[in-house]
Order: C-alpha cells, then sequence, then structure tokens
C-alpha cells in the first residue's frame, strides 16, 4: 500500500471519527436536556453510556487506525494527541452527563 494511499484512509477515518464524535455528542447533550421526553424524567443512564462511548471511539478508532498505518519516528506524536483528545473528550462527556 502506498504511502499516499494510507494517507487518506487515515483522512477518511478521522473525519468519520469527527462526525461520530459530534452526532453522539450531540445525542448525548439531547438525551441530558430531557429533549423529547416528560420533564419528570430523568436521562436513561445506559443511553449515557452508549452516547459517551460512541463519542471515545470516535477518537480511539481513527488514532489506532493511524498508529497501525503511518509508519515513522513520528508515532509519539500520534500517541500524545491521541490522549490528550481522548482525555478531553472525557472532560467534555463528565461536565454534560
Amino acid at each position: 500500500m502506498s504511502s499516499a494511499v494510507r494517507i487518506s484512509v487515515v483522512m477518511v477515518v478521522g473525519a468519520a471519527g469527527a462526525f461520530a464524535v459530534l452526532g453522539f455528542g450531540l445525542a448525548l447533550l439531547f438525551e441530558v436536556d430531557g429533549f423529547g421526553v416528560p420533564r419528570d424524567v430523568p436521562p436513561r443512564s445506559g443511553y449515557l453510556f452508549v452516547y459517551g462511548a460512541g463519542a471515545l471511539l470516535g477518537v480511539v478508532v481513527p488514532a489506532a487506525v493511524a498508529w497501525l498505518l503511518l509508519r515513522g519516528g513520528r508515532r509519539w506524536v500520534l500517541a500524545v494527541a491521541a490522549v490528550l483528545t481522548t482525555a478531553v473528550t472525557v472532560a467534555l462527556l463528565g461536565t454534560t452527563a
């Protein structure tokens, strides 16, 4: 597999992961705010878990694909970026949940 194909695959998976994080984050926000349900119903913990896991996987899967496909000595930059992005995602999910 050529370098250009690898980079293209990483970019497509990264864009899909960004859309997944956005979608699951919005779904999580709507669940916490009680959008579309009666006001006296608390957020469903099962849904909160699934939405949070989906948002986290939207970060972890593209990072893993990039780690596997990209070669070279700069993998530590990817590892640091993935850890920081995961930490920010978990922190945001903690404040919205």
